[in-house]
């Protein structure tokens, strides 16, 4: 037995240093892999033992880079940050695209449970504020649909806001050694994270009756877990260059200026809108005053 093992070993290692030629580009080599465009020397028609056995090693593959991603992210994600961005990239599913996952999973959620993060907040932010009910009904169904819009892509939203993030970081640890586009990579893969909160902040919601005070509760609970991440994760990402007090106030810092960035747009907006609103309804209660031609009863015939 252990001599047929051997054989077969020997004849698959010589099989390997063979010349074949790559059935994808046409280049001739030897190995496992093509050295110019890297599939497989042995590739095969397809046929049961490829149901059986190769699609499941693939989708096993995804899983395991995607389950090894996110163990790092929860157990060392400055370290792991510093790795990939050092060059260890093999186990690790790409950070951009898990942010894509991971939102297509989020709105999945939100719809299946009828959830509307935005509206619930906005209500949460009604009852700090005061009453709003003076608010016109134009001004109302405005706010409505731009929560609406908001809720059905915030997964863009939340990649738009990463240049914006990146560039405050990136600021604030500017002679620390990444330069702006690794500082892009590093807040892509914190993202992930948030992206994770998120989804237990909609089930803790559900879970815990669906209440503005519940609403409250849980994001006030995800916004301090969200500040004492990201400066666990920027001090060991930087780690021997930044104290942890130093990776706080300068994560504290570019978080708050990336948010009030977002605002400022976001009020801009609102007071264009706001404009536009008031000027249809002046508009409107002018109009019974505007200057109309009389109607006159037809003048009796003689």
């Amino acid at each position: 037995m252990h001599l047929s093992t051997s054989a077969k070993e020997a004849s698959d290692l010589h099989a390997h240093e063979t010349t074949v030629t790559c059935k994808n580009c046409g280049h001739r080599y030897e190995g496992r892999y093509c050295p110019a465009c890297g599939q497989r020397a042995d590739t095969h028609r397809i046929d049961w033992h490829y149901i059986w056995h190769e699609i499941p090693h693939s989708v096993w593959h995804v899983d395991h880079g995607i389950l090894f991603t996110l163990k790092e992210l929860f157990t060392r994600p400055g370290y792991t940050i510093r790795e990939f961005l050092e060059g260890k990239r093999v186990k690790h599913y790409r950070p951009l695209a898990l942010v894509l996952l991971l939102g297509a999973v989020l709105t999945f959620l939100l719809h299946s449970l009828k959830v509307n993060m935005m509206e619930e907040t906005g209500k949460t932010m009604g009852q700090l504020t005061g009453d709003t009910s003076n608010r016109s009904e134009e001004a109302k169904q405005f706010q409505t649909q731009a929560n609406a819009f908001i809720e059905k892509y915030l997964n863009l939203f939340q990649i738009l806001l990463l240049p914006v993030t990146s560039l405050f970081t990136w600021r604030f640890f500017k002679k620390k050694g990444l330069n702006y586009p690794e500082h892009l990579v590093a807040n892509t893969f914190l993202l992930n994270f948030s992206l994770l909160t998120s989804l237990a902040v909609v089930l803790c919601y559900k879970l815990f009756g669906g209440t503005a005070g519940t609403n409250s509760i849980i994001q006030s609970v995800q916004t301090i877990a969200w500040f004492a991440y990201t400066t666990w994760a920027f001090s060991q990402l930087f780690k021997g260059k930044v104290s942890r007090w130093g990776a706080l106030w300068r994560t504290v810092s570019a978080s708050l200026l990336s948010y009030l960035s977002l605002g400022i747009v976001g009020g801009l907006v609102g007071v264009v809108y706001g404009f536009f609103i008031g000027y249809s309804e002046v508009k409107k209660q002018n109009e019974p005053n505007s200057a109309k031609p009389a109607i006159h009863a037809p003048l009796p015939k003689k």
